[in-house]
C-alpha cells in the first residue's frame, strides 16, 4: 500500500497547498517520461509498471532552496524496482524559476535500463540509463523471527527490524549538511499479496527533513524451508553515508558520481528551468 505524506505546511511560504498540487502533477508527468525496463533472467528486458500515486512527497528546510520534490516507484509483478525523485529548487542566481533534477536509483539484483525524451543538463546532454551493477544486494537479517502469518503482524515485524537500524550522512555535498537521519516509521511502499517470490515487504528511508537519503528494503523471501527476512540499502544522496546495527556498520556508500549514466545510482541537477506555477 503506498503511503501518501502530505507536507504542505513546510512549504515556502509563497506556496500554497493548491499550488503544490499542482507542481505534484508537474512531477508526475516527468516520472511518466521515464521508461523503465528490467532484465529477466533468460537476459529479455521488459518494462516496469510506473505506480502513479507519488509514494513521498518531500520538502527539506534544511537543505534550503525552497526544495520540495516527490518519489515514485516502478514495479514488476508488485516489487519495486526502481525509485525516482523528480524535485526543484529555486537557486539564489535565478531567483525568478524554479529548477527541475531528476534522480532514480535501481533496486533490482540485474540490469535496469531507461528511456527518455532528449533534455538537457547544466552539464550538457542527459543520457540514457543503463545499469551495469546491481542496485541492491540482499542479506539475511542477523536473529530475525520468522515472517508472521498476518499481514499486520508483519508489518509490525518490518517496522521493529528497520528501528534496529541507524544511518547518517557523514560527508557534505553541496546544500548537503552530515548527519544523523531520520528513520520514517511507515513504508513508503509495501508489497500487494501477490508478489512472486515474497511474502510480504516494504520500503523504508531514512530521511532529512523530509527528504529520503538512505533507503532500507525488506522482504520476507519464500524459500524451501519457510520464509525468511532479507535487507537490503540504497544510496538516494550524493554524500557519503553509512547504516549502522548496534554500533558496527554494516553498510556504507562514497560520494556518488553525479551525472553518469551506467551507475545503479543516475542523477541530474537542474535539467531546466521552469516558471513559478499556479493553482
Amino acid at each position: 500500500m503506498l503511503v501518501l505524506l502530505l507536507l504542505v505546511s513546510t512549504l515556502a511560504a509563497e506556496e500554497d497547498a493548491a499550488t503544490f498540487q499542482a507542481w505534484l502533477k508537474f512531477y508526475a508527468a516527468a516520472a511518466a517520461q521515464y521508461e523503465i525496463e528490467a532484465q529477466d533472467g533468460g537476459g529479455d528486458f521488459h518494462p516496469l509498471k510506473l505506480q502513479p500515486t507519488p509514494i513521498l512527497q518531500y520538502t527539506n528546510p534544511e537543505r534550503g532552496l525552497q526544495q520540495h520534490g516527490a518519489s515514485f516507484v516502478w514495479t514488476r509483478n508488485g516489487r519495486p524496482l526502481c525509485i525516482g525523485s523528480i524535485w526543484t529548487v529555486i537557486p539564489p542566481e535565478d531567483p525568478q524559476h524554479r529548477w527541475v533534477s531528476n534522480e532514480l536509483h535501481s533496486l533490482a539484483t540485474g540490469p535496469l535500463r531507461s528511456k527518455h525524451a532528449p533534455r538537457v543538463s547544466k552539464r550538457g546532454p542527459v543520457p540514457q540509463w543503463e545499469t551495469e551493477r546491481p542496485g541492491i544486494v540482499w542479506t539475511a537479517v542477523p536473529d530475525a523471527p520468522e515472517p508472521a502469518a498476518t499481514a499486520s503482524l508483519r508489518l509490525v515485524q518490518m517496522r521493529r527490524i528497520a528501528e534496529q537500524y541507524t544511518a547518517r550522512l557523514t560527508s557534505q555535498v553541496a546544500n548537503e549538511r552530515p548527519g544523523d537521519l531520520r528513520l520514517l516509521p511507515k513504508p513508503l511502499y509495501r508489497y500487494p499479496a501477490d508478489v512472486e517470490g515474497a511474502l510480504d515487504g516494504g520500503l523504508f528511508a531514512f530521511v532529512q527533513g523530509t527528504d529520503p537519503e538512505v533507503l532500507l528494503l525488506l522482504e520476507a523471501e519464500k524459500r524451501s524451508d519457510g520464509p525468511r527476512w532479507r535487507i537490503a540499502f540504497a544510496r538516494f544522496t550524493n554524500a557519503t553515508a553509512t547504516v549502522q546495527r548496534d554500533g558496527q556498520t554494516v553498510w556504507e556508500c562514497g560520494k556518488t558520481e553525479l551525472y553518469v549514466g551506467h551507475n545503479p545510482h543516475f542523477i541530474f541537477l537542474r535539467i531546466q528551468p521552469v516558471e513559478p506555477m499556479s493553482p
